[in-house]
């Protein structure tokens, strides 16, 4: 176990951490669209063997690598050294860290700890596989002389199939962005169609679900099939969309109307995690 100052130690992955890892990744996950939350089962799961977009975690417990202090596990890292067509290098995939005092420096102890297993391993270079909209992340790489040169995970390319089915699957988060939003109080129905597909949105104060379709919304949001994934990722804000034309909202009160539309549907960061890969 690695020794940091102000009582912060690294240490190997044991069978049971899974359990404090899953929690540290879903409650980074909130934050950014593309991560899907992950159990304690799903993620041993994902990194128990070495396969093309994770490590072997059965056979090198350094793969992942749990920053504790005062005994409670408040971050982790997780690296491939023995990644995919890259065999001089490690990929670093995964680098959470709980909202605790200093935390960027604990981000910062777990990179330079993983640099340090890649260079007892002999490895050319490391690499950040994190989402370049993660602030933290960006600025503890930086400090460590990182060159940014690709965000690592290709184009990011979705289709929504069923709008009823996607939305419903979000319901409960759509009423803490409300909430998060100053709106948790809007009460009223909202119409979202985008291209040729309609669902409806149904508020009352903390409380949302989702319908095939409502007649006489108080607010009626309209996107072209290009914008419309974009918007409901969280990948294109609502203005932006609204400027560009591609955006239409119909309400009494058209400022309300779009406020309602950009709780909803705000600009999210992305970070699409490799085990997640497909």
């Amino acid at each position: 176990m690695a020794e940091r100052g102000k009582g912060l130690a690294i240490r190997s992955f044991r069978e049971g951490d899974e359990e404090a890892i899953a929690g540290l990744f879903n409650r980074y996950a909130k934050g950014f669209s593309g991560a899907a939350s992950v159990t304690a089962e799903s993620w041993r799961e994902d990194v128990r063997e070495q396969s093309w977009n994770g490590p072997p975690l059965d056979a090198d417990r350094d793969c992942a690598r749990l920053a504790e202090r005062d005994g409670k596990v408040v971050g982790y890292a997780l690296t491939d050294y023995q990644p995919y067509e890259l065999k001089h290098a490690a990929l670093v995939q995964e680098l959470f860290v709980d909202d605790v005092e200093e935390a960027e420096e604990v981000a910062a102890a777990l990179l330079e700890d993983a640099e340090k297993q890649a260079r007892a391993r002999d490895k050319e270079c490391v690499m950040l596989l994190l989402s370049l909209e993660d602030g933290r992340a960006q600025r503890v790489a930086g400090a460590s002389a990182f060159w940014e040169e690709s965000d690592g995970t290709g184009v990011f390319m979705a289709t929504i199939l069923d709008l009823v089915a996607f939305l419903k699957e979000i319901e409960e988060e759509l009423a803490r962005r409300m909430a998060d939003g100053g709106l948790g109080g809007w009460e009223g129905t909202v119409r979202v169609v985008v291209g040729e597909q309609e669902a409806a949105l149904r508020l009352r104060p903390g409380k949302l679900w989702v319908e095939e379709t409502v007649d006489g919304p108080d607010v009626a949001v309209s996107l072209t099939p290009e914008a419309g994934p974009p918007v409901l990722f969280g990948q294109m804000s609502v203005g932006e969309a609204y400027a560009q034309g591609s955006l239409s909202v119909a309400a009494e009160d058209r400022a309300q109307g779009l406020r309602v539309v950009d709780a909803l549907f705000p600009r999210r960061p992305m970070f699409l995690p490799r085990a997640q890969w497909w």
